[in-house]
């Protein structure tokens, strides 16, 4: 069975369209904290080792859902979230910056009772 989407999901750092990553990218003794990054819950843990292997040190805001969207409410300057189809990517025009983490290789593994 293939995925019936565009692409297979992925953890991705958002941003707006119009803008590019690099100016998110801060001088550490000047920027310590200023970008805020949206991001649910369950995903905290990845984008903490995320940011901490980029040596980056933004302020990191867990939200409920729909967090790509908080970039155009101005709420925050990134997002951190999974992207299935870019349908909301398209209609918020935000850009995909990076990707955390692939999932098409992930296995998730249960054990039985």
């Amino acid at each position: 069975m293939t995925w019936p989407e565009k692409t297979l999901p992925r953890l991705c750092l958002l941003g707006p369209q119009e803008v590019e990553l690099s100016s998110f990218i801060p001088d550490f003794y000047s920027y310590f904290g200023k970008v805020r990054v949206a991001i649910p819950d369950k995903y905290y843990n990845l984008a903490l080792a995320y940011f901490f292997n980029q040596a980056w040190t933004p302020s990191l805001i867990v939200r409920k859902g729909q967090v790509d969207r908080q970039i155009r409410q101005g709420n925050v300057d990134l997002a951190i979230d999974i992207v299935y189809s870019e349908k909301t990517i398209q209609e918020e025009n935000v850009s995909i910056y990076d990707t955390l983490f692939n999932q098409a290789g992930f296995v998730l593994l249960t054990k039985d009772i």
